[in-house]
């Protein structure tokens, strides 16, 4: 292992453009009450940092199509069933709808 390193982390250094580190900064003030670093008089970003990005990966994550298989034939069997039920509701309501105008 590096020196950037260690079991549970990774250090990187990223480039973000000015606009964005300052809507960081006012989120980890508004949204997360980021801690004051006592030397910079500046809030700790990294919380706030860590925490949009996993909020991120689980948006992306939630809006993927689904790649496994087995899903997708499930829910392709389940919308043949649906569909299949759906015309027979609109068969029965056809039906009522002809014997009611018959009267």
């Amino acid at each position: 292992m590096s020196s950037r390193q260690t079991d549970t982390v990774t250090r990187v250094d990223i480039r973000i453009p000015n606009h964005l580190y300052s809507q960081i900064q006012s989120i980890a003030i508004a949204h997360f009450n980021a801690k004051i670093h006592h030397r910079s008089n500046k809030p700790e970003l990294t919380p706030t940092i860590l925490e949009l990005i996993q909020i991120g990966i689980a948006h992306i994550e939630s809006n993927l199509p689904v790649a496994d298989e087995s899903v997708t034939d499930e829910l392709k069997k389940q919308i043949s069933n649906l569909d299949t039920r759906l015309s027979e509701v609109e068969r029965s309501l056809s039906n009522s709808e002809e014997q009611r105008n018959k009267k």
